[in-house]
Formats: structure tokens, sequence, C-alpha cells
């Protein structure tokens, strides 16, 4: 396999950014225009008697939608904490571009979700007279004539809390590479139980999470391309930094 610490500039975009965005074009147009979104939701809404009576359901409420999100605070204090630490290695070390890179991610990640959901006119199923509530879909890529008040449900913001944590992926490349897919299906499972969470509430599409889950992607390898070739040298006492296979 390619070692990903050679890997140029150009290569990393078109590996980690233009084939993955591509693919998320073609599975976000196909959930929101074929019918699978309203498909799985209606699924999920007629399993549960045709109502959302899980809305304020104390589990899924609590139990995943708070805690889950102060797991993921937590988590991110803690990669502070770990950094500040061991800061003596210098900012040039794999480890100290790693835990950069978290850090920075994971809070543009929740940072960037919360905004998009105030400036999108997305509903959530909860809202849709198809689903029992009072406003009329619109998708995406074409503009809300028909409600009064805008939607605030996309993309899927409480789940990115969970797949904030996809940076691991990449924060592994700059540190064990060998980690990368335990540190993917980390970020991949903790975004999935947090999401699918809310769509048993209500809350979201799985169209919503999927774009939650390609902003987190995207975020980390725009992360990784810059702290890609940064420091090749130890600042302290400039030799060169091991690179990992």
């Amino acid at each position: 396999m390619q070692n990903t610490n050679s890997l140029t500039q150009s290569a990393i975009l078109r590996r980690y950014l233009l084939i993955p965005t591509i693919a998320f074009a073609a599975a976000f147009l196909a959930l929101t225009y074929s019918g699978l979104d309203h498909a799985i939701a209606g699924a999920i809404f007629d399993a549960l008697g045709g109502s959302w009576r899980l809305r304020d359901n104390a589990l899924l409420e609590v139990g995943f939608h708070q805690f889950g999100k102060y797991v993921s605070i937590l988590a991110w204090f803690a990669c502070i904490s770990v950094f500040i630490r061991h800061r003596k290695d210098g900012l040039v070390s794999p480890r100290q571009k790693a835990l950069l890179l978290l850090i920075i991610a994971v809070i543009a990640t929740t940072t960037i979700a919360s905004t998009l959901k105030g400036v999108t006119h997305m509903d959530c199923p909860w809202d849709l007279t198809i689903f029992g509530g009072h406003k009329v879909y619109v998708p995406l890529l074409e503009r809300d004539f028909l409600n009064a008040e805008p939607g605030r449900c996309f993309p899927a913001g409480q789940a990115s809390a969970g797949y904030a944590w996809i940076a691991l992926y990449f924060a592994a490349l700059l540190y064990k590479p060998e980690w990368r897919w335990k540190g993917l299906a980390v970020g991949l499972s903790f975004g999935l139980l947090l999401g699918i969470a809310q769509q048993i509430r209500g809350a979201h599409f799985l169209s919503h999470d999927l774009t939650t889950a390609w902003i987190a992607w995207v975020i980390g390898a725009i992360a990784y391309a810059a702290f890609n070739n940064l420091g090749k040298y130890n600042y302290r006492n400039e030799k060169p930094i091991a690179v990992h296979p």
C-alpha cells in the first residue's frame, strides 16, 4: 500500500476530498429525489403507530441527545488536556499534530453543522404534513415559497457531536496510520448512534445525517492536508521526525 505520508497535496485532495464528495453528492441526490428519505422515515413512523410517540422519550432525548453531546465535549477537552501536557514535544511532532487536528476538526464540524441549521430551510420529519405535522416538504435545492417559517433541521446538528470524531481517521494518518480504520469506525459508530436516535424521534431524515458525516470528513481531510507537510523537522533539534509506515 502507498505510504499516506508520501502523498502530494493534490493527491490528498483528490483521494480524500474530490472522490468522497462526488460519492456524497450522488447519494444525497438519490436519497432526496428518489423518495428513499421519506420511505425510511415513513417506515419508522408507521412502526411507531403513525406518530412520533418517541419524540419526548427520556432515553432518546436525554440518554442519547444530551448525554452523547456531553461525552463528545468531554473527549474534546481531554484532547486539549493531553495536547497541553505534551507541549514539550513541539507542534511538529506527529502526536501533537494529530491532537491539534482533532481539536480543530471536532469544534469546526459541530460549529458548521449548527450554523447551517440556521440558514437552510429544511424541516424535520415531525414538521411535515405527511407525517402528522403542518408544513409542506421542500427539497434543499429548491426555494421554499410554501411555508411561513423556515425549518432548522438540516444538517443533523446533534449527530455532529458523534460524526465529528471521523477526524480520528485523519489524526491516525498523522500519528499511527495502522489505527485509521479503527478511528473511522469510532467516529461513524458514535455518529450513527446519535443520528439513529434522532431519526427515531422524527428529528431528521437519513440525508441529514449523511450530510453531517460528509462535513466531518471534509473538515478532517482539509486539516490533514494542512498538517501533513507541517514541520518535517523538529523545531528543537532540527532532526527529521520518523515517518510511520
